[in-house]
């Protein structure tokens, strides 16, 4: 309700922390409401007549209508003023949308909130396909992804969002994912070797050693051999628990250029200078023919 939201302005004015709201999302048959639009309303058809709970007035808003669009950004841009204003300078305003209109969305809050001031757009995972042969999606996609924009009211006050973590013994999360990939372990890794040095895009130093003597097991193999259960051994080796990827990455194009093609390990290790290691000393494991990249439990628990 636009008018309660310029009463708020009067005791909440840049006091708000959080705001999130769940505008109509325009898909052709929402009712929102009508403002007074620098429109003739001859041009257009009749509103239809419904009102909300307090009596303000809606019409509903049909993709037949000639302004489908600008109606409901008009609705949206002085609602979204206003929540701007009623932020604090670290505040942030999380909005509910989905395709129809999330490209309209982010330009008109680029222009409220300032491109500076976006922090992301958020896809979630809003509804399954129905039936178990995914009836119809041989002649379209399914829609089954939601958006929420985020923005701060000022990138420079605006302190990153803290993520909350449900804590959940490692066994009982390995035993509900069917596909868990950490099912391996770096048994032995001996014999370290100095085996080039080379240069990163930013030309700062790659150290590259050699494993001379290394050994992977699956966890069921260190199981048996140990005579302890799975969960011991993941609690055991937790720090040496592994998988590994193929993506591409610059580093890994070096390593495996400077190298070679036989069954080998090698240790990169350098400073990054972004990311979530930025400044710290970091060690990357290549493996295999194709170097394929090391990638640790300890790293995602």
């Amino acid at each position: 309700n636009f008018e309660v939201l310029k009463i708020l302005q009067e005791s909440y004015l840049g006091k708000i922390k959080m705001i999130y709201i769940d505008p109509p999302y325009n898909t052709g048959k929402d009712f929102i409401y009508k403002d007074n639009f620098a429109a003739k309303k001859a041009d257009y058809e009749e509103e239809l007549g419904t009102t909300d709970e307090e009596d303000n007035k809606l019409f509903k808003n049909t993709d037949t209508n000639g302004r489908f669009h600008s109606d409901w950004l008009s609705m949206m841009y002085e609602r979204l003023v206003v929540a701007r204003d009623l932020l604090k300078e670290d505040g942030v305003i999380f909005i509910s949308i989905d395709d129809n209109e999330a490209h309209n969305l982010r330009g008109i809050c680029d222009e409220i909130f300032g491109e500076d001031n976006f922090v992301n757009l958020i896809s979630l995972n809003a509804k399954v396909s129905a039936g178990a042969s995914g009836g119809g999606e041989d002649r379209k996609l399914k829609k089954n992804i939601e958006y929420t924009l985020v923005y701060c009211r000022s990138y420079e006050f605006w302190e990153p969002i803290t993520p909350i973590y449900k804590e959940t013994k490692l066994v009982d999360y390995i035993h509900r994912i069917k596909s868990f990939k950490y099912t391996n372990v770096i048994y032995k890794c001996e014999n370290i070797n100095y085996f080039s040095t080379i240069k990163a895009g930013n030309n700062e130093d790659i150290v590259i050693s050699k494993v001379m003597d290394y050994e992977i097991k699956t966890v069921k193999q260190v199981a048996k051999i140990e005579n302890i259960s799975e969960e011991k051994v993941y609690q055991k080796y937790f720090d040496k628990i592994m998988t590994t990827t193929n993506a591409q990455t610059s580093i890994r194009d070096r390593v495996w250029k400077e190298t070679d093609n036989e069954n080998n390990m090698y240790i990169a290790e350098y400073v990054p200078k972004s990311g979530k290691n930025k400044g710290l000393k970091t060690q990357l494991f290549f493996m295999g023919k194709q170097k394929v990249l090391v990638i640790w439990l300890k790293d995602t628990a």
